[in-house]
């Protein structure tokens, strides 16, 4: 898929498109030659310019004008046999008036008949021309009585239809009582079926479209019963206000609530399915011959797996279609074996969150999650419900179809649609869901491990995480799918993350007792990671006598009050659950499988292979994957840093070549244990 990020806007300026464009010039004019419409508005701009000589003048006159300023630009013999003489506005020279400027005109036909010419703007051409030796002419000024006799001469001679037709002013009584009027009438849809067809499920968070006068309206069902002499109705919040809209209430009863102007109630004969969310019209045998149910309810992960051979094989995993590996490979990472994003599933909606909040919900749980981890399998078709949900309510464009990063599909699902809080605080005062690796190259570091590119990210952007994160989502510096800054990374399976939380208790690096203070310029130099920037007050004043670390500059650091000096402190860390990769434009996903850092781990590829050609579907597979355990134990991690061209199977390479985001949890705040 494409890369995410923000885009730039580039902006240009034309030098003869100024002011708005009204010095734009004619492709066929000079700025020597320009045009006006009406002989006053040529003395309006003469009267601004120096004069011309009356030598140019005379050059420029033609001998047979009868007119002071114009000149014929058609021949004679064309005069006598045509029906129209074609006359130039010759400006003597580039005039600042940006009116006449504005025009872009150059020819005026007038029409002639009985070789009388008719110039309805006649009496201003035989003004003289302003001559710089005389006093310049005075022009008629404004009557302002003039104009009123006029406008009610007008409003006076109006027919009826002008007058019945005409809008009554802004605020006055006519107008404010057809508002109010048409703000208190409840909204008309129009009745889509005689009656409801039994075969349409309509219930709360149900999908659905209304007609109004023929026209489209779209919303949420909120509630359906009868209340009073009404049958079977519905209460739908609409996406858009409509005139006569409520919050919700229904003759005095609150049946449900939404913002003012988008709450309606109608029959059930007046909605049908929303189309813009039904399945896709393709059939489900394009998509195999497996069937893929909805399954309600609450279900736990998948439980742990101490063979995957026993689980693995093809028709595992979810089933892609159409570019849909990114979304496969993170929505198999996040929901297969673990429950710390499960909070997404099952979090209430707020007044916050958007009217379609439990549809998308809804079909993220029952469609997707829950036959996961039932049956480890979903069917394309399920996915394409949930696609077409994030692509129309996020501005997250081309979800249905085109190639996207994880982390698009993150943005759109986790801040845009669920709107989920933060899982990273920041000291700096941001939040955010996913935490970009950004390091410089250390050419001394060939094969280096998540974790000391984790804490030389910290380290250089100064800054930590004020609480401890229930998930940590780590995108690898990396740029885009083909640069990477390192050719080989190893993931870390147990992050610590300590020393990058702000409060937390810390030890000295030197004598293991309550440190007092951080010295970044430190790091490295007695132990490795963040945890060597940590000093004792006695610590920090011997390490500092040396010359070198003199000029070093350290800060002292907050500790929870009542601390011994010499007590144990704990380390807190975090656990790897998932790897996902990137190849050629193709995502996969290695996942763990079960609750354990000895559970084994499992290879995923929602394309695997496919059946048939351009009307065949994609098969999904699950492997196991023995040799990246061997990889992300010490010993294994150890030999490939000691050799990093080390011979590897695929598998092996594909996991520490093409990581593209590391998933973590905090074992402390998982939902099932």
């Amino acid at each position: 898929m494409g890369s995410s990020g923000g885009s730039y806007e580039d902006f240009a300026c034309d030098g003869d498109r100024m002011d708005g464009g009204r010095n734009t010039l004619s492709p066929h004019q000079s700025r020597d030659d320009r045009s006006y419409r009406t002989g006053s508005r040529l003395e309006d701009s003469g009267s601004r310019r120096s004069p011309p000589s009356r030598q140019e003048s005379r050059s420029r006159r033609s001998p047979s004008s009868k007119q002071e300023g114009w000149s014929r630009s058609s021949p004679p013999s064309r005069l006598e046999d045509s029906s129209e003489i074609s006359l130039d506005f010759i400006d003597t020279q580039e005039s600042e008036d940006q009116w006449s400027n504005d025009q872009g005109l150059s020819r005026i036909s007038i029409d002639r008949a009985d070789d009388q010419e008719f110039v309805p703007w006649k009496e201003q051409l035989s003004q003289p021309r302003w001559d710089p030796g005389k006093e310049q002419l005075s022009q008629p000024r404004w009557d302002p009585g003039a104009e009123r006799e006029f406008g009610d001469y007008r409003q006076q001679n109006k027919t009826w239809g002008e007058i019945i037709d005409s809008p009554s002013p802004p605020g006055s009584n006519k107008s404010n009582q057809l508002e109010k009027r048409l703000s208190e009438e409840p909204p008309e849809f129009d009745q889509l079926w005689k009656e409801a067809p039994e075969s349409v499920l309509v219930v709360a968070g149900s999908m659905v479209q209304l007609e109004r006068a023929g026209q489209p309206v779209f919303g949420v069902v909120r509630w359906r019963g009868s209340v009073g002499d009404k049958g079977d109705w519905v209460g739908v919040e609409l996406e858009d206000e409509v005139p006569g809209g409520g919050t919700g209430q229904l003759q005095g009863r609150t049946l449900f609530t939404c913002p003012k102007g988008k709450g309606i109630f109608v029959p059930v004969t007046h909605i049908r399915p929303d189309p813009r969310f039904s399945e896709s019209s393709v059939s489900a045998q394009e998509f195999g011959s497996l069937d893929c149910p909805s399954l309600p309810g609450v279900f736990p992960p998948h439980p742990p797996v101490p063979d995957v051979t026993k689980v693995a094989g093809r028709n595992r995993g979810i089933q892609g279609h159409q570019n849909s590996c990114y979304l496969d490979a993170t929505l198999f990472s996040m929901f297969t074996f673990t429950s710390v994003f499960d909070s997404l599933l099952y979090r209430p909606r707020s007044q916050n969150d958007i009217s379609q909040y439990e549809e998308v919900q809804r079909v993220l749980r029952d469609e997707i999650v829950n036959p996961l981890r039932r049956r480890l399998y979903v069917r394309a078709d399920k996915v394409m419900s949930l696609r077409a949900l994030l692509d129309s309510l996020s501005n997250v464009s081309g979800l249905m179809d085109q190639e996207k990063d994880p982390e698009e599909f993150l943005n759109s699902l986790l801040n845009q649609v669920l709107k989920a809080n933060a899982y990273l605080e920041l000291s700096s005062g941001q939040s955010s869901h996913t935490f970009q690796l950004f390091v410089e190259k250390d050419p001394d570091l060939i094969v280096p491990t998540l974790q000391e590119l984790f804490d030389q990210s910290f380290l250089s952007s100064r800054v930590k995480l004020t609480r401890a994160p229930p998930v940590l989502i780590l995108q690898m510096p990396r740029f885009g799918r083909q640069f990477k800054m390192y050719e080989r990374v190893i993931p870390t399976q147990i992050l610590d993350i300590t020393d990058v939380i702000s409060g937390i208790p810390r030890q000295c690096v030197i004598c293991g007792r309550l440190a007092n203070f951080e010295c970044p310029q430190c790091y490295g130099e007695h132990e490795q990671g963040l945890q060597s920037t940590a000093f004792c007050s006695q610590c920090l004043r011997i390490n500092h006598q040396h010359a070198l670390r003199k000029q070093h500059v350290y800060t002292k650091l907050e500790s929870p009050a009542g601390l011994k000096v010499d007590c144990k402190l704990p380390r807190i860390c975090m656990e790897l659950v998932a790897v996902i990769c990137i190849e050629t434009s193709h995502y996969v996903s290695f996942v763990r499988c079960g609750d354990s850092v000895r559970s084994p781990w499992a290879f995923f590829d929602s394309m695997a292979d496919r059946k048939g050609e351009q009307n065949g579907y994609n098969i999904p597979e699950l492997s196991a994957a023995p040799e990246v355990e061997s990889i992300l134990s010490e010993e294994g991690a150890a030999r490939l840093r000691e050799d990093p061209n080390l011979p590897l199977s695929s598998q092996a390479k594909r996991l520490i070549s093409d990581a593209y985001i590391c998933l973590y949890q905090s074992v402390d705040v998982r939902m099932y244990k």
